[in-house]
């Protein structure tokens, strides 16, 4: 083929390399794909989660350093502003690049509405909707005066000019507190999307079906234990004020801690979640008791709490890993009718073509018959050839995929070879 022949025939048939293209970012992004593309088993796969992570980890350390070590005026801050922000540009490119990947190539088939409206409504879901704005905010509050701010900064050599773009950066909320928000909005998505595709990447929701197993468990546990905690509190802080009273501690004492309920609540639930602070605490005998009951309900209640999550999870898994092994066994067994049918179709094919070449078979009607049968195996195998090559070319891969069973095979019966075997016995 010359290459103008080539070139004319790319022409005509753009459709082919589109859809060639199209395939290949359809396995990357397609939610399916996109989800096997963040469970880490292959190569490509862990690599550009760990990136995802590393871009989460980077954003957060970053938004912790601006709030707390900004507003520190001194040349290592100043160096740094400069590149704070063109980093976190290069960061939301990265992540509108991503946004844009998934809603070009997401599957839009639903049961209720067409793919088109499914199209268009797919940007205002709720995690989608939060990706879209925090885009648009960040790349309009970026262009609109920051990027002027940050070129100044990097184009002038006097220190004192550097300093007064640094305090019009910092002392401005839109910069300083709107972009962070905006971007922490964005790395909930992804972690969002991490969180469903790595931890709940599988054909069951484990944490959905626990809680739909277990939900009056532990509605009924959380109840009791809220009940436990006011009761406790008030029985506690009751105890408390008549020790004041006893004792005569008034309230600038520094004995005199717990002033009212709701501090008595803020040490209870600090108690009882094993993480008090020790900013208020007890100072009768009779309230530490009751401070030590709370302590073990709730060492008590947390250890009953992972144990039920342990053994629903532990159920949900075995009863998945079942499901999974029958399902695939059901698949060997449909791929082993499949093959021995195919097997057993070329034998009989062989054999009467054996038959023929021997001039065994005497008969007009039962050679046209023979013939027949071999023309079809003939579009069988040219239809097969097309499937596949359909099936490549397919927007709808993974369903074609899967009507190529048992169902579809044509079953026919060897009664005929059976007649044929018989004749020429008897013409013996």
């Amino acid at each position: 083929m010359t290459n103008d022949e080539r070139k004319e025939f790319i022409r005509k048939n753009k459709i082919i390399y589109f859809n060639r293209i199209r395939y290949f970012f359809y396995e990357w992004t397609d939610m399916k794909a996109y989800q096997r593309m963040l469970v880490p088993e292959t190569f490509f796969s862990f690599f550009y989660q760990l990136f995802v992570l590393m871009i989460a980890f980077c954003s957060v350390t970053i938004i912790i350093y601006n709030q707390i070590e900004l507003k520190q005026a001194n040349e290592e801050h100043i160096d740094f502003i400069a590149k704070y922000f063109e980093v976190y540009y290069a960061f939301n490119i990265f992540f509108i690049i991503d946004y844009l990947i998934r809603i070009s190539y997401a599957d839009y088939t639903y049961n209720s509405i067409s793919r088109l409206k499914a199209f268009l409504i797919a940007p205002f879901r709720f995690v989608n909707l939060l990706d879209l704005v925090s885009f648009v905010a960040i790349v309009i509050i970026y262009n609109t005066g920051l990027l002027d701010f940050v070129a100044k900064m990097n184009e002038t050599t006097s220190y004192s000019q550097k300093f007064d773009y640094y305090y019009q950066i910092i002392n401005n909320n839109a910069y300083m507190n709107v972009v962070p928000c905006m971007f922490l909005i964005k790395i909930l998505g992804a972690h969002s999307k991490i969180i469903k595709n790595v931890i709940l990447s599988s054909e069951v929701n484990f944490f959905w079906q626990i809680f739909k197993r277990r939900w009056r468990v532990l509605l009924s546990s959380f109840l009791i234990l809220v009940l436990f905690t006011f009761l406790l509190s008030f029985i506690i802080y009751r105890i408390e004020q008549n020790y004041y009273e006893i004792k005569h501690i008034l309230p600038g004492n520094p004995l005199y801690k717990l002033k009212n309920f709701g501090e008595t609540l803020w040490f209870s639930m600090g108690t009882i979640t094993t993480i008090a602070y020790g900013d208020v605490t007890p100072v009768s005998p009779a309230g530490k008791v009751f401070a030590v009951i709370l302590g073990v309900i709730g060492v008590t209640y947390y250890g009953f709490l992972t144990s039920l999550f342990a053994s629903a999870l532990i159920s949900v898994i075995n009863e998945f890993g079942k499901r999974r092994d029958s399902r695939r066994l059901l698949e060997f067994q449909n791929e082993n009718e499949r093959l021995l049918h195919e097997f057993s179709e070329q034998i009989k094919v062989d054999i009467v073509q054996e038959l023929i070449k021997n001039n065994v078979i005497q008969d007009p009607e039962e050679i046209k018959r023979i013939e027949d049968l071999q023309n079809q195996e003939r579009e069988a195998l040219k239809m097969k050839a097309k499937r596949r090559k359909k099936i490549y070319f397919s927007d709808d891969l993974f369903d074609d995929t899967k009507r190529i069973s048992v169902s579809n095979v044509k079953v026919r019966s060897a009664s005929n070879v059976t007649k044929v075997l018989g004749r020429s016995s008897t013409k013996k």
